[in-house]
């Protein structure tokens, strides 16, 4: 079963698939990998005898989920064919803390005012 793909993994596959593309392999998106049922890759990349499975995960999703070395096992044990393992940034969320005061920062050369938060611990 594919998971649900984050955001900025998927925004990498894409432009991953592109950069294969230019080089002249054909690229298939989330596709059946012949030699393993049920597995999908994210993204096959073939020209003449290069085959290549590319996968695009961020760091915790690989702590998550194992299985993207278990293809990359399976994969490098098949004759012909080769494991590329993309590394998607984290989306790193920060919030605000509670106790942060904004402070107004004035028009400078007719720009919008800016909203800057001073945090105090």
């Amino acid at each position: 079963m594919q998971r649900e793909r984050d955001a900025t993994e998927h925004t990498v596959l894409l432009s991953t698939a592109s950069e294969h593309r230019r080089k002249g392999y054909e690229v298939a998106i989330e596709a059946p990998v012949g030699f393993l049922p049920g597995v999908r890759a994210d993204l096959i990349a073939t020209k003449q005898d290069d085959k290549r499975v590319v996968e695009a995960k961020t760091r915790s999703t690989l702590q998550n989920d194992p299985s993207a070395e278990t293809l990359a096992c399976a994969v490098e044990a098949e004759p012909g064919w080769s494991f590329d393992l993309v590394l998607v940034p984290e989306q790193v969320r920060v919030d605000t803390p509670e106790y942060a005061q904004p402070i107004w920062i004035g028009q400078y050369r007719n720009e919008p005012s800016t909203q800057v938060h001073r945090v105090q611990p």
